[in-house]
């Protein structure tokens, strides 16, 4: 029995699926050649995305070392020729709104927790912007975005620097500040991006509105203070080793996926395809 394209999954009774043909193997030996080489293929994609999984475990582990814990004032891991304490300031003091709108000639992007800041239209399929974007936050290299939108395990909005090498624009919801460093601006980024710093960081300064609505002034999102390192050398020295992790991390992501879509081609090839 062939389904329809108005047939829905509620409307799919087990006859009907019991109806539609369904191709195998003839023979015991091909059945288990079949069976040994997607066997094979999954034990990698398993031991890929512990490795993943890994990489991105120590990083969060890294980044506690890299960061004073409550009550310190120095991280417990430090690199050579870097001493003293910490500073504990304003994020106003590390980053600065440059409130700089649209030129007319850049994509709009989004923001999202995975992905950081991605075309708009790539990421969700087509674009949302307004067919005004004139008031449309521009946001240049290295900058810092604060969405104001609750999203999964980030209640109170998300943090991401812009790594694109171009400008962009966002919505003019969201806040737009360019750190002192770009290094500084890639520690924060890789900060905010545990759940638990973010919503850390957050919960005192945000009011929640009607409808789970998002209450913050751009000026009070950066008044709470942050330790961090004043050292741009120091800045640097860390930024470039949660670069190389990410790197690293990138790369195995990419593999991960080149063999999910390995064997999904595999599978075509593997099965006979139904006639149209």
């Amino acid at each position: 029995m062939r389904l329809t394209a108005k047939a829905t999954v509620d409307s799919v009774r087990m006859e009907m699926i019991s109806d539609m043909p369904i191709f195998i193997p003839p023979t015991f030996a091909e059945q288990e050649k079949i069976a040994s080489c997607l066997s094979e293929i999954d034990t990698l994609i398993s031991a890929q995305e512990k490795k993943v999984d890994a990489l991105k475990a120590h990083k969060q582990g890294l980044m506690q070392q890299l960061f004073p814990q409550n009550g310190e004032t120095t991280p417990r891991l430090r690199f050579p020729g870097f001493s003293g304490e910490w500073d504990e300031k304003p994020l106003s003091h590390f980053l600065h709104e440059h409130k700089t709108k649209s030129d007319g000639k850049c994509e709009v992007h989004s923001v999202s927790v995975a992905k950081g800041v991605i075309n708009q239209v790539e990421y969700l399929g087509r674009s949302f912007a307004a067919a005004d974007t004139s008031k449309y936050n521009l946001v240049k290299p290295d900058d810092i975005i604060y969405t104001k939108s609750p999203t999964g395990s980030f209640p109170y909005g998300i943090i991401k620097q812009n790594k694109n090498p171009y400008n962009v624009i966002v919505s003019p919801l969201y806040a737009v500040y360019t750190p002192v460093t770009k290094y500084l601006g890639y520690i924060l980024d890789s900060y905010f991006e545990n759940p638990v710093n973010t919503n850390n960081y957050l919960s005192s300064l945000v009011q929640k509105g009607a409808k789970n609505t998002i209450q913050i002034t751009n000026d009070t999102f950066v008044s709470k203070s942050m330790r961090l390192p004043s050292d741009a050398n120091e800045q640097k020295k860390i930024a470039e080793c949660l670069m190389a992790l990410d790197d690293n991390i990138t790369a195995a992501t990419a593999k991960l996926e080149a063999l999910k879509a390995h064997k999904k081609g595999l599978m075509q090839q593997l099965f006979p395809q139904f006639n149209q």
